[in-house]
């Protein structure tokens, strides 16, 4: 289930072609996750929050914003590998992306990021971590793409209860 939890909850308005299945009853839609892309994506993000079960290989993309144009690496990207979880964001203080890496469990993880403006903050199940990091997350051409980034492998397992959030959830408690 991907719900759209920020602004309005709407989700007709999200191009996902035929890869998904639109309830606009609940304000969420199912997607295969096979390098779906939802854009433009609104740089104002606050937090991912997702449930995720990957197969386990090398890593993986699991979510970014990479495959724009003049071969920019993602500003965001969740990866996976076979016992971990990778997290980054690039900002406009930053030479490279920030980046977590937190252990992970087969099958279904609890995964969740968080940027305040002066942390990057992750956790996968009951294991967080934080980071200091400051300024704005740089603009990519490209949307949020599930599944696919340019050097990574594409992701395949499952997403569950992706929520993507414009404030602090309570959820990071």
């Amino acid at each position: 289930e991907l719900t759209s939890v920020a602004g309005s909850g709407r989700v007709d308005s999200t191009p996902l072609g035929s890869r998904g299945v639109t309830d606009l009853e609940r304000g969420s839609f199912d997607v295969t996750v096979d390098k779906t892309n939802i854009g433009p994506l609104d740089y104002n993000l606050r937090a991912i929050k997702m449930r995720s079960k990957r197969s386990l290989s090398r890593p993986q993309a699991i979510i970014s914003n990479c495959n724009g144009v003049n071969g920019e690496g993602p500003s965001i990207m969740v990866s996976g590998g076979p016992d971990y979880v990778t997290f980054s964001i690039k900002t406009s203080n930053t030479v490279r992306p920030a980046q977590l890496t937190i252990p992970a469990r087969p099958g279904y993880n609890d995964v969740s990021m968080i940027y305040d403006g002066q942390n990057l903050k992750a956790k996968v199940n009951d294991i967080a971590r934080s980071i200091p990091l400051t300024g704005k997350i740089e603009m990519r051409q490209a949307g949020l793409l599930f599944g696919a980034c340019n050097g990574y492998a594409n992701f395949r397992g499952e997403v569950d209860d992706f929520e993507m959030y414009e404030c602090i959830p309570p959820f990071w408690g």
